[in-house]
């Protein structure tokens, strides 16, 4: 819609504080200024009556402020008296207003801060938990190329992206003589490629197995066996013996795997080689035993750190602008208490393990959800700091009076002999100065540029799959 000069030069400005108009008292500059991201401010000076004045009774009063134009009112400020400021030599007190942004923000809870933005990405290992209200909502907001502000009743919420409106709210096809200004962005601020790095660390269980083979055999090596113990006078071990020797070394063997190489029962004679000797075996309550076998455990906790080194980049700015880098990097956790697993390596492979390439069977106590979320928070983060840093271009112009319905959340055009530029409201200035009865609106625009006249595509920033954390066979250490 063309905005278009008021009808007349005439116009009125109501101010209301705490339900009183104040509006014959205003005197000097009344000042409003809303920048997208940050709380609107206002600010006016009234004339002193008679009697005592009560400072105090200012702070917190609500305060309304409209401008009368061609006959209509238009609001553009509704917010609480922040704090007064007086000059005894004038006996004038200025009033500094707010909406109170910030304050409302810090009140919500964190479910409230979710529902105002929609899109957004929140993680507890990116973001402090702990934060308040105001913290949260600048947390999400990072990873989401909008802002959020208060509308002009100074009670709804807007969440708005940066992106202009292909069809913009207002067109201003001539501005003040003199008011124009253009800032461009500077070639180091215009990040075009981000890392981002992200140390995943979880609790891994690895449950090993091993069989275990002993036999008596002399010389070391020999042929061992019950003929060649017979002719030797070495001592045998029992079966005691040998089951504590197997817990020794951090290896917990499994009670029923155990076989044994027993010595053969009595008979007369046995044949060992040419020679028949008789053969009494001694009655033990522990059997000696010429071999064992057995099957044993041993299970270790190890923490393992996965390791993401992803690049977001903007290829038509890089191409037109060259490299400028930026980092994202965060550290996740998933806490995981093994209590006593470990010393319960005789209970057999633990519930839904896997096994490796080394034999061994793990459980990997990881929270893949988590993993993502944290990464693909880290990967929107990039990008937004990349659209913010290709909307640092800004257009400004000066409007005299007032213009219906304008506010931050609009997008606005000016298309001007000297300048044509689009993009969303990024700061307005409203001021009154009462002495030359002047009203002037100051419109600032963000124009979002790429590098590039051509369309811009986008791929989705997802969480890739996980990397393989398992060692080979070749890796093995017992």
């Amino acid at each position: 819609m063309a905005v278009e000069l008021p009808e007349s030069g005439i116009w009125d400005v109501v101010v209301s504080v705490d339900g009183a108009d104040v509006s014959d008292r205003l005197t000097g500059r009344l000042r409003i200024e809303a920048e997208e991201g940050a709380a609107r401010i206002a600010e006016f000076t009234l004339l002193p009556t008679g009697g005592q004045l009560a400072l105090t009774d200012w702070v917190g009063a609500p305060a309304v402020i409209d401008v009368i134009q061609d006959g209509s009112a238009h609001r553009l400020f509704t917010g609480l008296v922040d704090h007064p400021r007086y000059d005894p030599a004038t006996r004038q007190v200025t009033l500094i207003c707010t909406d109170a942004r910030q304050e409302k923000l810090d009140a919500l809870d964190a479910a409230s801060i979710e529902a105002l933005t929609p899109g957004a990405l929140w993680s507890p290992d990116v973001f402090d938990g702990d934060a308040d209200g105001l913290r949260r909502a600048e947390d999400r907001l990072s990873t989401l190329p909008a802002v959020l502000d208060l509308g002009l009743d100074g009670a709804t919420w807007l969440l708005t992206p940066w992106a202009a409106k292909p069809v913009p709210d207002h067109v201003f096809e001539s501005v003040l003589d003199e008011s124009l200004s253009i800032e461009v962005a500077e070639r180091r601020s215009l990040v075009n490629e981000v890392a981002v790095e992200l140390d995943y660390r979880f609790t891994r269980q690895r449950h090993r197995e091993r069989d275990f083979h002993w036999a008596w055999a002399w010389p070391p090596g020999g042929p061992g066996g019950f003929c060649s113990w017979f002719f030797d006078t070495t001592e045998l071990p029992d079966k005691d013996m040998i089951q504590r020797a197997a817990e020794g070394g951090g290896w917990s063997p499994y009670p029923q795997s155990f076989s044994w190489a027993e010595l053969p029962p009595s008979s007369n004679p046995p044949v060992c080689g040419q020679f028949e000797v008789g053969w009494i075996n001694p009655t033990r309550v522990t059997p000696t035993v010429l071999g064992a076998s057995w099957t044993a455990a041993r299970r270790m906790t190890q923490a393992v750190t996965e390791q993401y080194r992803l690049t977001v980049r903007a290829p038509q700015s890089i191409a037109r602008h060259g490299v400028v880098t930026g980092r994202e990097r965060s550290v996740a956790f998933t806490d995981f208490d093994s209590g006593d697993w470990e010393r319960e390596a005789d209970q057999g492979r633990p519930e839904g393990a896997v096994q490796d390439a080394l034999g061994d069977w793990i459980v990997d106590h990881d929270d893949r959800d988590q993993c993502d979320l944290a990464i693909e928070t880290l990967l929107a983060m990039a990008r937004t700091r990349i659209l913010a840093a290709h909307r640092r271009n800004f257009v400004a112009w000066q409007w005299p009076g007032v213009v219906p319905g304008l506010d931050r959340a609009d997008t606005v055009r000016v298309s001007t002999d000297g300048v044509s530029a689009t993009g969303k409201v990024a700061q307005l200035l409203t001021e009154i100065d009462f002495s030359t009865a002047s009203l002037l609106t100051t419109v600032r625009i963000a124009v979002s540029r790429s590098g590039t006249a051509d369309p811009v595509s986008e791929t989705p920033l997802l969480a890739p799959g996980p990397p393989d954390t398992t060692p080979q066979a070749s890796e093995e250490e017992d």
